[in-house]
């Protein structure tokens, strides 16, 4: 039987949306309004609604525009 492994939790002064990765989540409420510095970082006024997503059946919010491929 192995033992569990604690987990761990990493507290950083600084700003995710300058983060060098491939992906972020977007937190966001029940009818996607978008506060703080993350509107900046997708383009909406602050406390303002990201627009072209609904919930539709599922718990994973889908979009409803078409994706940009170019």
């Amino acid at each position: 039987m192995s033992q569990a492994v604690p987990g761990h939790v990493f507290v950083v002064a600084g700003d995710l949306t300058r983060l060098v990765c491939d992906a972020w989540l977007l937190p966001t409420d029940r009818v996607f309004r978008i506060s703080g510095s993350f509107a900046a970082a997708v383009g909406v006024r602050r406390n303002g609604l990201l627009e072209g997503y609904d919930w539709g059946e599922g718990r994973v919010p889908r979009s409803r525009q078409e994706p940009d491929h170019a």
